[in-house]
């Protein structure tokens, strides 16, 4: 696992460094918006300030081209982030605020995503107990609404439910169940790359 990894890693840059040549080369418009919201996912685990501002271009140039959801999204994104910037009342404050009813359809399963995140974000710096429990949970609350939105026998789903596993403390059953997803995963490097981080921590 320990070779995948690294292996992982090192295609995780060179396609990184290809989509910002893409994104350079296009013009203004929801396709280049998307593949900078791609970016700053992509960038999460490697270099957070990268991350925000990628999702802060896309952002603005959502605002310029009226692409409101796309906006919604991107807000969503940023403010799930700020608690790793020491910024955790105001970011869940403000992410409250949302009404997912009123969101899109198509928003409505990056809003699971990012409130998982959110609250993920915010107990990384808690010690354990109480207070890091119940925003695990929330976390974990989160993405079983967010499962929901794939197939049962999905391997987004799979995933899915072996990072339930994760913030439940259940260390064991999270581990086999990310081993037991790994071959469905090979076509979604990031859920890969998560998956494989977690089973080499383990060991």
């Amino acid at each position: 696992y320990a070779e995948k990894y690294h292996l992982i890693r090192a295609q995780k840059i060179e396609l990184i460094n290809n989509l910002k040549s893409m994104r350079v080369q296009m013009s203004l418009g929801e396709q280049r918006i998307r593949l900078g919201e791609t970016l700053g996912r992509k960038y999460l685990t490697q270099n957070l300030d990268s991350a925000l501002i990628y999702w802060q271009h896309a952002r603005r140039e959502a605002d310029e081209i009226g692409n409101k959801a796309l906006s919604q999204q991107l807000t969503m994104n940023i403010l799930a982030t700020m608690p790793l910037l020491g910024i955790s009342i105001e970011a869940l404050e403000k992410f409250d605020k949302i009404k997912f009813e009123d969101l899109p359809k198509d928003a409505r399963r990056m809003y699971w995503l990012d409130r998982s995140e959110i609250y993920y974000n915010i107990q990384k710096p808690y010690p354990e107990g109480e207070f890091k429990d119940y925003y695990m949970n929330q976390a974990a609350y989160a993405l079983d609404s967010l499962r929901r939105y794939y197939p049962i026998d999905s391997p987004v789903a799979h995933f899915i439910s072996a990072y339930i596993y994760q913030l439940r403390g259940e260390e064991n059953l999270s581990v086999v169940s990310f081993i037991e997803a790994l071959p469905q995963l090979e076509q979604r490097p990031e859920l890969y790359d998560f998956a494989i981080s977690n089973i080499v921590e383990f060991y």
